[in-house]
């Protein structure tokens, strides 16, 4: 998985996303001590966390959830999929309050 290669359109799409108002966790997996990257959304965005997960070829998607119903997530964790991300993200994201948050 550490050779990836996407499309420069889908990236530049995923990383203007990732940045954009919705709410992303970089934190532990719960009962788990791998890191996992989460992204927010609302339910009516599950085509475009499904999109995301097709062309990353990683991760989980789910929604509605539970606690929220109104929300959906993408979620991916473990070491080489959190590489990736970084690798995608690393000098690539545009905005302080972002890279701090990453």
């Amino acid at each position: 998985m550490t050779n990836f290669q996407y499309d420069t359109n889908f990236l530049t799409w995923f990383i203007g996303f990732f940045e954009g108002d919705g709410c992303f966790i970089a934190a532990p997996k719960q009962n788990s001590s791998h890191k996992r990257i989460e992204i927010l959304q609302s339910a009516t965005d599950l085509p475009v966390l499904h999109y995301i997960r097709s062309t990353l070829r990683f991760g989980v998607v789910s929604g509605p959830l539970d606690d929220w119903p109104h929300m959906a997530s993408y979620v991916a964790y473990g070491p080489e999929t959190i590489s990736v991300l970084q690798q995608i993200f690393k000098n690539n994201l545009c905005t302080e309050n972002s890279r701090t948050r990453f």
